[in-house]
Parts: structure tokens; C-alpha cells; sequence
């Protein structure tokens, strides 16, 4: 299919190469960046030993969405460099003022060679796709890297729709390679997964755009404040975005307005650079008094059109506007976006074509906070509100309302790139860390020296079941452990855990108290008292524990947590668990790996978790299926879900399942014991998120202690472990024991 695609891609770009070359030489267009275009790596970008986060953001709309989540990457991420690419020389401008020009490129065609240089330059660990841009060789490359690929600020316009329908087919295996979809809407996830996007990888996390914050206001700003009110200029319409059909409407309109408010000034505002020239002829054909931005001295205006024919200061100049038009919206184009008007709390009025950015338009229609017009209903428009100062003020008023209240997108999009930046996928050779290299031969020595009997393995005198895994958490052990204890409680056979009892302030060997608190015994361990009731038995070393254990309660059989690499201890049944992750996943430290996944021949039984394919590593093992799920009892409508585990991405897929839908996200480190100032933080984020309450995890409720009265409704989520064959597997378990060491 790719190799197809970049056929068809050639041969596209062949057949327009008199199209470029006319842009070229008539408009300028595509001159700028053409190296870079065509896979020549920049220096300026080149020299870094750090590995990267790769944003791609088209164009300024992209560019502006996601400036506040480039800033919280960085702050994020400071061990790994953001990079950003754009499409166009507006976007490559406005990015190189936002982010660096040492850290902005153009994105190269996608052609396989040309994005190869830059993926080998780069070393991109994360990529940030914002809206839809589906390069299939970009994605491909880029997810055979290594790198994990999000989808941020996505959406599915009307007309793009019926586009994606109609090649759903060949796009779907593209729309595999990513990892997270970050829908605008609901609505625009429902099209998402229309058109192929497997459905747990998509989220609602509103829209970025709505966190722009307001650019530093330019010097011409004050230089026009300053000469409107001492031209006695006014009113001021700011017409902004506007494209070709719309600013002889427009001039007609303001005309009009003229006749009643002689000063009147327009600050008119093409969206394309490449037609200041051809406005401007339109304005000398209109015959209306004009001045261009780029060569104004000063001058007083009044009675006229301010041509703004410059970039990047549209945004500011929203602010001296009575009236603001957003353009695109006159003639069949989509429109644009109004939250840059809505920022300076100006009456804002669009035209009926507003397609493309439909769910804004459409929030700040219901609350009163637009006016839309037609093109006949221009003049009129303009008149009335200009001589009605309390509903045009009232307009401007409810605009800046409306956008404060649909912010908070950026840090619920940072919170979801968190869970993807640690869990790296490996898989091609460009991704070896030598670190893992050196990790990975320490493991293996060490095997080597248990397998030889040069390291001891102790022994206890009741048998020893191991459940454990090759991975740094996430897979379920916890959940494991209490649905092997319940089947062995069924059967009428007695056990007890031991455990190493993970962030407890404590030492030495304890059994657990079911009524005490993470501090003494580590959160899962006492999890897993309070869900079985049996003994549980911490302690650094496991054979200590299993002493201790057997001194009390006799030799019965044990359970040893998170068991496989605590290989001190001799264990008569080894249980793994796996999932695809760690099929795809590395070692410590660049992955999470903490044993190769060959190490799997040292199991008993393997635990494939989920739908998963049998890995050949596997082959010939016991192989037992199971899967996890969550149970909320009196989930509250719109949940924020918190939860500090390994993988929450996980924990929120199965709370989707469960026909729950996050409002919004927030996680914390695996095991995180909360704060005071965290029941600030969330408290502060359900209000900001309008959330109903509360959803968590049972582990968390043990991390929180006496905190989890302080937020209120909070809902727990029992995560549970379901085997294909329960009894079958638990034979198979026995009868094997039963061979090795007899149970009492």
C-alpha cells in the first residue's frame, strides 16, 4: 500500500510542478524551505544529543492551539528537546517567534527517504500530530522508530468527511500507527472512529485553541490607539481572515456605515499573504480612501480602510475593534476561528458558512455570544449594533464568558501525552540505548549465576507460587494475586502473600494490618488484605517473610507478589503475565522492561492479557487467557478520573468499556502518596472541568488515607481479574505443585 501511495504522491507532484513554479515566481510561494522540504536535515536542528518530542502543527491556527502545550511539554519533558514543524511560511514565522527558529522546521514531503532524515536526526520519541494530518509514510516512519504518536486537537470538518469515508479502507492500517486520539468533540471522536481510529484509543480533550493565550501586543498597537483617538476616528471595524469574494461585501457594508458614522475606520485583514495585492486593487476599484499597513507613516485615519498587510498582528488588533468580522464564513470557505476576537471581549459576527469550525460557532450561537449574518444582512448588521452600545457590549461581553468557560484543554492534553512519553515502543534497531544494553547483560548474568546454583536460591517447606511479570508494572500482578487467592479460598486451601511491600517507611518483616495505612505496609499489600482477609507478610527479603509466615501459620502454600526476578527465593510455580506492550517494549531504562522477553522460558505458565496473539516466545508454555475490567459502584455523570498506577491509560480504557466517560483526566506516579496540595489541585480541576465528582482507584483510596473524605463524592473503581477457565487453570496450578511439593 505505501509503496503505492508514494507512486500516486509522485506522480500528484510531478503533474503540479508548472502549478509550483507559477506560485513560485508569481507569489513567492515555496521558495522558503525547499531544502528542508525535500529531506535536507537543517543544521540548526540537527546538532542535539537530546532525544525529542516532534510537534506538527500545519499552519498559525495549529500553531497558536498548541503554544501553551509546547511550553508544558518542555516543562515536562526537560530531558527531551520540542521541536516543531509547519507546512507554512506563516506557520514557520509565527513558530520560529513562539518557539525558537533553532527549533522549527518545515515538514518534509512525504516521501519515505526524505522523513527518514529527519527521524534519524531527530531520535523522536513522541509525536504530536495537531488536528489531522495522516502522512501514512511520516506515521509509518515514525511509529517504526520507536516514537509513540498522538493526535491532538483532532477533528473531522463536514467536508473532510465524506473524503475519509471514502477511502476508510486504505486509511485504517494508516490510523493504526497512533496511539491516542485527542477529539475536539464527541462528535468529532464518533467520526474518528467512522472512519477507522480504533475506538479505546480515542478521548474527548476539548479544544486547545480555547487556551490561546493573547501574543504580546505589537508596536504598531499603541502607535494606532494613539493616532485613532486623536484622528476623533471611530467607530473601528476589524474585519479579519477574509478571503477572495468577501472584501468587496465588506466594503459595500462599511460604506454604508460611513454614511451614518463618517469617521468610521476598517481594519481589514486578508487571511492569505499572497492577496494583499489583489485587495488592494479591489479597494482603489471600490474607490474607498485606503491606507496599507506596511507603508502607513502615522497619518490620521479616519473615514477609510486600514489594509493590514502584514502577519502576525491581527490577534492584537482584534482588541481596538467595536465590531469584529471573521472572514471565510461570507462564501463557501468553512470559516475561521473566532476565539481571537472572543479574547478581547468584542461583538463578534460571522457569516452563514462556518463549517470547519462548526461546534464553536455553534456553543457561542446558543449562548448569545455571536451573531451570524448573511451577506445581504451585512450593513444592517453593523448599523444596529453600532447604535445599540448595551447589546453590542453585551454581545462582546458573553463571548469572553463562553471562552473562559470551555478552557482547561491543554493541561488534560499534557496528562494524556505523559502516559505515552514513558511506555517507548521498540521496534527497529534505530532505538538501541546503550544503557539497556549494558542493563540487559547485567540481568542476564545474573540469570546465568541462578541457573548454575552460583547464586542460592533459599527454599521453604510450603510450596511457593511466584506471580509476577518482565515489565515495570501495569500488568496486573495485584489483580492476579486476589483472583488466585479467592480460587484457592473456594477450594478450601490455605495461603498466605508474601510481599517486598513497595514505598512502605518501614523495615524489616511485618504481617499487615488490614486497618493500617500505605506508610506501614505499601499500598498493594494492604489492597490485598483488605480484599482476601488472609495473611500477608512484607519484608525486603521473601524468604524472611515466608519464615515468619511458616512460624505463624505453618507451611502452607504461598503466594509470592511481583516474584519473578526475586529469584533468592525457590518457587514451585512460576506464573507471568504479559501483555502486547511488553511484546513491542525495551529494557530498562530506555523502555519498561525489566527482563528480555526470552526470559519467559523460565515460566511455568504465561498469562496472556487481553486478545493478544501467542508470542513465539511462548510457544509450548501453559498459556492461560485473562482479562481485566473495572467496577464503579455510583459513578457520578462526568467523572474526573485520578489515578497514580503504572498504566492509567489502561485503567481509563476499562472504565470506557464499563460505559463510563471520563470529563477529565488527571495522573500521578505509580504508588504517588497524595498530598494536601494535591485535594487542592483536583478540587480546583473538577470545578474548572465542570466534573460531577470523582472516579479512582481502589490502590489510590489507599494511597489518599484520610484524604479521600476531603474531596467529596468519590466514586472507587474495583479493578477485576477474570480467567478464560478458572477451575481448569487452577488444576493445572495444583497438579503441578502437587508433583514438585505436596501441599500439607
Amino acid at each position: 500500500m505505501y509503496l503505492i501511495y508514494s507512486v500516486l504522491l509522485a506522480a500528484v507532484l510531478l503533474l503540479g510542478i508548472p502549478y509550483w513554479v507559477f506560485q513560485m515566481v508569481r507569489q513567492g510561494k515555496y521558495r522558503k524551505g525547499l531544502s528542508e522540504r525535500l529531506g535536507i536535515v537543517p543544521p540548526r536542528i540537527r546538532n542535539s544529543a537530546q532525544p525529542s518530542i516532534w510537534v506538527h502543527a500545519v499552519s498559525v491556527g495549529e500553531v497558536l492551539a498548541v503554544s501553551e502545550l509546547v511550553r508544558g511539554l518542555r516543562a515536562e519533558f526537560p530531558e527531551h528537546r520540542v521541536v516543531v514543524s509547519t507546512t507554512t511560511d506563516t506557520g514557520q514565522k509565527l513558530a520560529a517567534a513562539r518557539f525558537g527558529a533553532e527549533n522549527v522546521f518545515y515538514f518534509p514531503l512525504d516521501f519515505a527517504v526524505f522523513i527518514r532524515h529527519y527521524v534519524s536526526a531527530l531520535r523522536p520519541e513522541l509525536v504530536v500530530v495537531a488536528e489531522t494530518e495522516f502522512w501514512p509514510n511520516f506515521l509509518r516512519i515514525a511509529r517504526e522508530s520507536g516514537a509513540r504518536i498522538a493526535v491532538v486537537n483532532a477533528r473531522i470538518s463536514d467536508r473532510s468527511l465524506s473524503g475519509y469515508r471514502r477511502w476508510r479502507k486504505l486509511l485504517r492500517p494508516v490510523l493504526q500507527k497512533i496511539d491516542l486520539f485527542l477529539a475536539q468533540t464527541a462528535e468529532d471522536a464518533r467520526r474518528l472512529a467512522e472512519i477507522g481510529a480504533a475506538p479505546p484509543r480515542i478521548s474527548v480533550g476539548g479544544n486547545l485553541k480555547f487556551d490561546i493565550s493573547a501574543p504580546p501586543a505589537p508596536a504598531i498597537l499603541g502607535q494606532l490607539q494613539t493616532v485613532l483617538s486623536e484622528s476623533g476616528a471611530g467607530p473601528i471595524l476589524v474585519c479579519g481572515s477574509t478571503v477572495d469574494g468577501e472584501e468587496s461585501l465588506l466594503v459595500q457594508a462599511f460604506k454604508a456605515v460611513l454614511a451614518t458614522y463618517p469617521a468610521t475606520v476598517m481594519l481589514l485583514a486578508p487571511r492569505h499573504p499572497e492577496r494583499f495585492g489583489e485587495v488592494a486593487q479591489t479597494l482603489e476599484q471600490l474607490q474607498v480612501n485606503f491606507w496599507k499597513r506596511t507603508k502607513w507613516n502615522g497619518a490620521p485615519l479616519s473615514g477609510g480602510v486600514l489594509l493590514v498587510d502584514s502577519i502576525g498582528e491581527l490577534s492584537s488588533l482584534y482588541g481596538l475593534a467595536d465590531l469584529a468580522f471573521v472572514g471565510g464564513s461570507l462564501v463557501p470557505r468553512g470559516g475561521h476561528s473566532i476565539i481571537e476576537p472572543a479574547q478581547h471581549g468584542v461583538a463578534i459576527l460571522v457569516g452563514p458558512h462556518t463549517e470547519n469550525f462548526r461546534d464553536i460557532v455553534t456553543l457561542f450561537q446558543n449562548r448569545n455570544a455571536v451573531r451570524i449574518v448573511a451577506p445581504s444582512e451585512l450593513a444592517s448588521a453593523f448599523l444596529e449594533l453600532l447604535g445599540n452600545d448595551s447589546e453590542r457590549q453585551a454581545l462582546g461581553s458573553r463571548a469572553i464568558e463562553t471562552l473562559t468557560s470551555q478552557r482547561g484543554a491543554t493541561p488534560l492534553t499534557l496528562q494524556k501525552l505523559k502516559t505515552l512519553l514513558p511506555a517507548r515502543v521498540h521496534e527497529g534497531p534505530s532505538c538501541v540505548n546503550p544503557l539497556g544494553e549494558i542493563y540487559g547483560a547485567f540481568v542476564g548474568t545474573r540469570n546465568y549465576l541462578f541457573d548454575r546454583g552460583v547464586l542460592r536460591s533459599h527454599t521453604l517447606a510450603g510450596p511457593v507460587v511466584s506471580v509476577g511479570n518482565i515489565s515495570v508494572g501495569g500488568s496486573g500482578k495485584t489483580p492476579f494475586v486476589i483472583l488466585l487467592g479467592e480460587l484457592l479460598k473456594r477450594r478450601g486451601i490455605g495461603f498466605d502473600v508474601l510481599s517486598r511491600g513497595y514505598g512502605r517507611k518501614t523495615r524489616g518483616v511485618q504481617q499487615v494490618a488490614p486497618e493500617g495505612s500505605a506508610a506501614d505496609f505499601g499500598d498493594e499489600p494492604l489492597l490485598i488484605a483488605q480484599r482476601l482477609g488472609c495473611p500477608v507478610i512484607v519484608g525486603e527479603s521473601r524468604y524472611q517473610a515466608g519464615l515468619f509466615a511458616e512460624s505463624k501459620f505453618g507451611p502452607q502454600l504461598h503466594i509470592l507478589d511481583d516474584g519473578f526476578q526475586h529469584r533468592s527465593l525457590a518457587r514451585d510455580f512460576d506464573i507471568v503475565l504479559f501483555t502486547a506492550e511488553d511484546l513491542q517494549d525495551r529494557l530498562l531504562p530506555g523502555g519498561r522492561l525489566r527482563e528480555p522477553v526470552s526470559s519467559l522460558s523460565r515460566a511455568d505458565s504465561v498469562v496472556l492479557m487481553g486478545e493478544m496473539e501467542v508470542p513465539a516466545v511462548a510457544l509450548g508454555k501453559t498459556l492461560w487467557r485473562a482479562r481485566r475490567s473495572a467496577e464503579v459502584s455510583g459513578a457520578p455523570d462526568h467523572p474526573l478520573v485520578f489515578c497514580g498506577i503504572a498504566r492509567p491509560g489502561k485503567f481509563v480504557e476499562q472504565l470506557q468499556e464499563a460505559g463510563i466517560e471520563p470529563q477529565a483526566e488527571k495522573f500521578y506516579r505509580d504508588h504517588h502518596a497524595y498530598t494536601a496540595s494535591d485535594i487542592l489541585d483536583l478540587l480546583a480541576l473538577r470545578d474548572q472541568t465542570h466534573a460531577g465528582g470523582f472516579i479512582t482507584t481502589e490502590k489510590d483510596a489507599i494511597n489518599l488515607g484520610p484524604n479521600l473524605t476531603k474531596l467529596g463524592s468519590v466514586a472507587l473503581a474495583r479493578v477485576r481479574m477474570e480467567l478464560l477457565s478458572p477451575a481448569d487453570t487452577l488444576d493445572t496450578m495444583l497438579r503441578t505443585i502437587g508433583d514438585r511439593k505436596p501441599l500439607a
